[in-house]
């Protein structure tokens, strides 16, 4: 028995670094009635629903039981799914560990396995885990057993999923409607990377030094005069909305932080003189921002940008990718994370609609009404115990920055001083007079460190633009790899599928394989054509094929290599292009 669960738990160590130790007294006798109800229990239940999953559905199941229903699952399941098993209770594992080898299960590629905190660190894990494409093909299964013992547990887990689904609803609609003109403006903003800083290099550049998160929640117009009084003792960290109205009332930011690729965004900094007011932006962020903004930059890198990040590795340049999180407000937590900066004190962080607006009175722009739509409506807990009103994509960022909180809650104080917007738990509530007093007294010569920030941050644009160059030289030959690509498809589809000539479907399969490693091989270029083509590859990852007849999964495969292959031709020529323009004009 020891031998067994030793064995076991040398796994779960190399496989998912999680510590366990053998219970060297004897089990509660709860804990060994719970055994022994359970092995009953299984003896008597013949299903978990299985028969109504798809062979590619990502799955959490709750509940480590015996093994026997997980095996089940993993009969089926195809080898590109992805099984994530939630055992909530250390002592019944125990037990289960002792009574056989589970090898086959820790074993296989397709499972994670959390024990205990499921509900609090589910979310990070199932994001470190799944790719945001494949996100919607989450389902929650729950060990029927499970389901009458930790009754509690579970409901907070499903929860939590509930949350998470919503959150990736509204990024994955984002990515639709406007990762084409997202991507365009990445490709021209690619000509201001050399002479921006690098957000990472300012690491912990302001450490333990209070920063301000200003937003454009309707709680800014309580606060915005309570503002001035924290000018030169804390970090002011402003988003794009709001920098016109702060500077006309003579609160002048540190920073202001814009990722919006909009026309509408760059109408927020028309007009104004804000060359004293360093710029961090995201790589979508609208082309003519840049263009016109003569002060200092700095560039945050998203995990959405790991094509920008594979340029600046080749250059030598070691840079870690942020979440982003989807909102400019997202993005400015990040910035404060990264320098170093505690508290991070949220001004205008509402994520809801206090008092029925959409934003604060002052941060409106021309032609906008501050209305909200009634069909939207979710609501939530507010920071003074009532409800608010919210929608689904402030509750996602709502959720991104409780995520994100919890992560940083042992060593930054977060503090949100909007009292009646919505509850954002792990932060401290307090009035921003209040929180000035207690934090921001000290007098900061932040003009001294704004200075030191300076070009030996910046990369060398002499061997840039020759990387530009390489990879311009790189997507012409990716363009013709995927013409050979599209040519072997067609002939797939004429002699294997029209002519059924089913014997020659490994050989044409072989070929495209061939095609796939010389397109490995263009590194840069390839990896910079999948970051354009993000709506074909969602649509290529959610094709399910595994169950189809073989006619109908040969017609399924050559439909997915017919959608990578057009692309590449289309996205080569496109980068190109844009690129070609930017090492003509440098």
């Amino acid at each position: 028995m020891e031998e067994i669960f030793k064995k076991n738990v040398q796994i779960l160590r190399e496989r998912f670094n999680i510590i366990f130790k053998m219970n060297q007294g004897y089990l509660k006798e709860k804990t060994l009635n719970l055994m022994r109800e359970l092995t009953e229990y299984e003896k008597n239940v013949d299903s978990i629903e299985i028969n109504q999953l798809k062979s590619n559905d990502i799955i959490v199941f709750i509940g480590f039981g015996t093994g026997n229903f997980i095996r089940r699952i993993l009969k089926s399941l195809s080898e590109d799914s992805i099984l994530i098993i939630i055992e909530p209770s250390y002592e019944l594992l125990n037990e289960v560990f002792c009574s056989e080898s589970f090898e086959d299960i820790l074993t296989d590629d397709r499972v994670f396995l959390i024990i205990d905190n499921g509900s609090e660190k589910l979310i990070n894990i199932i994001e470190e885990v799944i790719p945001w494409e494949l996100s919607l093909r989450l389902k929650n299964l729950v060990h029927p057993f499970y389901k009458e013992c930790f009754g509690a547990y579970i409901e907070r887990i499903k929860n939590r999923l509930d949350e998470f689904r919503i959150i990736k609803e509204t990024e994955i609609k984002t990515i639709f409607y406007s990762s084409h003109v997202i991507k365009k403006n990445m490709l021209a903003n690619l000509i201001f990377i050399p002479e921006s800083s690098l957000g990472n290099k300012l690491e912990n550049y302001f450490k333990d030094i209070p920063a301000i998160i200003i937003g454009a929640g309707p709680s800014l117009d309580n606060n915005i005069n309570e503002l001035k009084k924290a000018k030169g003792k804390a970090i002011l960290i402003a988003v794009g909305r709001v920098l016109k109205r702060l500077l006309q009332v003579g609160v002048i930011p540190d920073f202001v932080v814009s990722v919006d690729y909009s026309e509408k965004n760059y109408n927020f900094f028309k007009g104004i003189n804000y060359s004293n007011i360093m710029l961090v932006y995201g790589m979508g962020i609208n082309f003519n921002i840049l263009k016109n903004h003569n002060g200092k930059k700095i560039l945050m890198l998203t995990t959405a940008d790991s094509c920008v990040n594979k340029l600046l590795a080749e250059m030598g340049y070691e840079y870690k990718l942020f979440k982003g999180g989807g909102s400019v407000s997202c993005f400015a937590y990040e910035f404060a994370r990264v320098i170093g900066a505690n508290p991070i004190i949220l001004v205008g962080q509402d994520f809801a609609f206090t008092d029925n607006k959409v934003y604060s009175n002052i941060s409106l722009h021309e032609g906008e009404k501050n209305e909200i739509r009634e069909d939207e409506l979710l609501w939530v807990e507010s920071n003074d115990g009532r409800k608010v009103a919210t929608n689904k994509i402030y509750f996602g960022f709502l959720k991104w920055f409780e995520n994100e909180i919890e992560k940083d809650q042992e060593k930054i104080r977060v503090i949100n001083v909007s009292e009646r917007g919505a509850k954002i738990e792990g932060t401290i509530v307090m009035r921003l007079g209040t929180v000035i007093e207690e934090y921001c007294y000290k007098t900061i010569n932040i003009e001294k460190y704004m200075n030191t920030i300076s070009h030996e941050y910046l990369i060398n644009k002499e061997i840039y633009i020759k990387l530009l160059n390489e990879v311009k030289n790189q997507l012409s030959e990716l363009k013709l790899i995927g013409e050979i690509g599209i040519s072997i498809c067609n002939q797939f589809f004429e002699k294997v599928i029209r002519e059924e000539k089913f014997h020659m479907a490994n050989y044409f399969s072989d070929l495209l394989t061939d095609i796939e490693n010389e397109l490995l091989e263009k590194e840069l270029a390839y990896t910079l054509v999948e970051e354009l083509m993000i709506k074909e590859n969602y649509i290529i990852n959610n094709m399910d094929d595994s169950f189809l007849e073989p006619k109908e999964f040969l017609k399924s495969f050559y439909l997915k290599n017919k959608i990578l292959y057009e692309s590449i031709i289309k996205y080569s020529q496109y980068a190109g292009d844009l690129i070609h323009g930017l090492v003509d004009i440098k």
